[in-house]
């Protein structure tokens, strides 16, 4: 089966919303984005209204890109992979755990059950039963 390779190469910025909308359902968000769709006659309905803003190659299913598959041009560039800098600080050595529910110190599990005052309202304090007596 044929695929479309589509690259936005330029800026929807100054056109119709439907356009705008347009690119969007077709799986482009950033320029020189490239996406692989199944040529059918729906995608080709949608270039055909924004072809001032399209690159579009008709190519066989390429190997390493399923159907719909978003790339930039540098995941181009470096043969369909993420960038080294993007993978480290996924998986990298450096990465940090997040902590569980189980980690969180004490201090700070008594801070989130206490409610914070409005913001703009002067709360005065709370009072205790000592106050209570001296003041009738």
């Amino acid at each position: 089966m044929s695929m479309l390779k589509i690259t936005l190469k330029h800026s929807p910025i100054g056109h119709n919303e439907t356009q705008k909308r347009t690119v969007r359902a077709l799986g482009l968000r950033r320029l020189h984005q490239t996406v692989y769709q199944p040529d059918n006659p729906s995608i080709r309905g949608m270039i055909a209204r924004i072809p001032h803003l399209l690159h579009v190659e008709v190519v066989q299913e390429p190997a390493n890109q399923p159907a719909g598959k978003r790339t930039s041009r540098r995941a181009e560039q470096n043969g369909g992979r993420a960038s080294r800098q993007a993978a480290t600080r996924r998986t990298g050595a450096h990465a940090q755990a997040l902590p569980t529910e189980t980690e969180v110190p004490a201090s700070e599990a008594q801070a989130a059950e206490t409610p914070k005052p409005k913001r703009g309202k002067r709360q005065s304090a709370p009072i205790t039963p000592n106050e209570e007596e001296a003041s009738t």
